[in-house]
């Protein structure tokens, strides 16, 4: 009789974080996923292996997994929620809002709105962009962050990834001046390592000069 309503609690847990699989974006009108549904998926999963480790049979199994399902469905809408709140935010600010299959959010800063050419001091007006998403992330300190810089191939490799790093170390200090744990961020510089578009192009240097800003929550963070 318990293996069956522990089965029935699982299963409705499950229905209920995976109500809204998909929304469109007010601000794009695209369609995107619900990740919350996602996020309870791989918590059953989760729990429902420790579960198993742990009692070494069913019942433990099934009690697992239904822990594992409702962490991982307050995740999922944990991020769903700052996604939607970044977006709102970060409406026509220049800024790319990404969400990838892994539940991750991702902010894509090209250089026009960041830096001066060939500089790594952030500009005045970006200052004031970065204290929104500071505010967002003060709020949500379950999250870390991790601050990435590039540059297009113009220049020595040296000379790229060292101004890939100090862009990024400016960024980590804006967001540590507003407020944002520096044990939640680390900063990394990858010159013209990563490059997103065709370096053969002033365009395409352009995308690649940017700097990218990872929203990842603890709990799913793989270090």
């Amino acid at each position: 009789m318990k293996k069956i309503v522990l089965s029935s609690v699982i299963c409705s847990m499950l229905l209920l974080s995976g109500c809204q699989t998909t929304s469109v974006d007010p601000y794009t009108g695209e369609e995107r996923v619900n990740k919350t549904t996602k996020g309870a998926g791989i918590g059953a999963v989760v729990g429902g292996v420790l579960g198993n480790v742990i009692g070494k049979d069913s019942e433990a199994t099934a009690i697992g997994a239904a822990i594992g399902t409702g962490i991982g469905a307050a995740i999922g809408n944990n991020m769903d929620q700052q996604e939607d709140e970044l977006r709102q935010k970060l409406y026509n600010s220049g800024i790319q809002v990404v969400r990838d299959s892994a539940g991750v959010i991702k902010l894509i800063m090209p250089s026009n709105i960041t830096f001066a050419t060939n500089q790594y001091q952030v500009m005045p007006s970006f200052v004031e962009t970065l204290s929104v998403v500071s505010e967002v992330l003060a709020r949500n300190p379950n999250t870390l962050i991790k601050v990435v810089g590039h540059t297009d191939s113009v220049g020595s490799n040296t000379a790229n990834e060292t101004l890939s790093i100090n862009r990024a170390m400016s960024v980590f200090k804006v967001l540590e001046a507003q407020g944002v744990a520096t044990n939640r961020i680390k900063a990394f510089g990858k010159g013209e390592k990563a490059p997103i578009a065709d370096n053969n192009t002033e365009q395409g240097r352009s995308l690649n000069r940017r700097v990218e800003l990872y929203i990842e929550h603890m709990q799913t963070s793989q270090g």
